[in-house]
């Protein structure tokens, strides 16, 4: 057996009870090269503290259950709307969290350090939990710790960002699968409909838009041809023999100008249909193009701020809900004057 380091003649040494082989690899399961484990879960949630607290316990039940450890640190970093960011350095100044300035918080970083003896180890080594919690307000881009790329919003939507440095390949998938079913089971599901005219926005805006106006076409193009039909029924109804007496007909019938009136009036339709159906396709885009925002509600003012964007969106819901009435009025508007001026 290895000598101990051991000096106990000289003043401010430590005794460790093992040899120099063993001390070095200890250190080295310590502060040794950890694979990472990463994975990012788009949705909306609105968290709360304890929410995080629930987290924090379903991770320490699960790891204590498993194997000897030891939680070594843990924090949470919290990122507020004006730039400004908080630190809780440990489990009872999470949980008595308050914030009392005009502020909420767009981020909040939780890390977990533990010292795990695996079953299959001679010596406990060192496991990192990270999570961060990124709503859609970003008033400054975000770049995760973990991660070297910034994440871009490409609308409203929260993200979750898990990373797990790990010495166990099999413990650290086992906290995955752990963590991403707690945070799926947080994620608020909206409704299919709502999520396809979201995704699709600028499509369905374009759709509607093209539809009404082939709509208003194809109307003036039945009572053109209606007329032409009259038209024609009158002409062989007048019994015109000579040629003569059907140029005079055409004659007369071009000098009363009731076709020409049905022509401009056709034309002028058809352009103010085209800026109708153009002014709705950007109302309806416009009224259908968000998401439902991500909160982190810590405080007061996080809760003010939901009930504020809740009433957005229902305005925008309603918008909505107009613009589709609009449409379908102008097209039954359109149908009755075509129906009158054609008459």
């Amino acid at each position: 057996m290895e000598k101990q380091i051991s000096d106990s003649d000289s003043p401010g040494q430590v005794i460790i009870p093992f040899g120099k082989d063993e001390f070095a690899s200890f250190i080295k399961s310590l502060l040794g090269k950890q694979q990472t484990n990463t994975k990012r879960l788009k949705g909306t949630f609105h968290l709360t503290i304890d929410h995080i607290n629930d987290i924090i316990e379903l991770i320490n039940q699960r790891i204590t259950q498993q194997n000897k450890s030891q939680l070594l640190q843990i924090s949470l970093k919290i990122v507020f709307s004006d730039n400004s960011t908080r630190l809780l350095g440990s489990r009872q100044e999470i949980i008595s969290f308050s914030e009392p300035r005009d502020v909420y918080p767009i981020s909040a970083h939780l890390s977990l350090e533990y010292l795990i003896q695996f079953n299959d180890k001679d010596r406990p080594e060192k496991q990192d939990i990270e999570l961060s919690f990124i709503i859609n307000d970003l008033s400054s881009q975000v770049i995760l710790s973990n991660d070297n790329e910034p994440f871009v919003f490409s609308k409203s939507q929260g993200i979750v960002f898990i990373a797990i440095k790990h010495t166990a390949v099999t413990w650290a998938y086992d906290i995955e699968a752990l963590i991403t079913k707690k945070i799926k089971s947080l994620m608020i599901l909206e409704s299919s409909f709502l999520k396809y005219l979201q995704k699709y926005s600028g499509q369905v805006s374009l759709a509607i838009a093209a539809l009404l106006f082939v709509t208003i076409v194809c109307l003036n193009v039945i009572a053109l041809l209606n007329l032409k039909r009259l038209f024609y029924q009158d002409f062989l109804s007048a019994n015109l023999s000579s040629l003569d007496q059907k140029t005079d007909y055409l004659l007369k019938l071009i000098v009363n100008g009731s076709w020409n009136l049905e022509s401009i009036f056709t034309v002028l339709l058809l352009f103010i249909s085209l800026i109708v159906s153009i002014i709705i396709g950007v109302w309806i885009e416009s009224a259908i193009n968000f998401n439902q925002p991500s909160y982190l509600l810590f405080n007061d003012e996080s809760n003010k701020k939901k009930m504020s964007d809740s009433k957005k969106i229902r305005k925008r819901l309603i918008s909505f809900s107009f613009s589709i009435l609009s449409t379908i009025a102008y097209g039954i508007v359109t149908k009755i004057c075509i129906g009158l001026i054609f008459k």
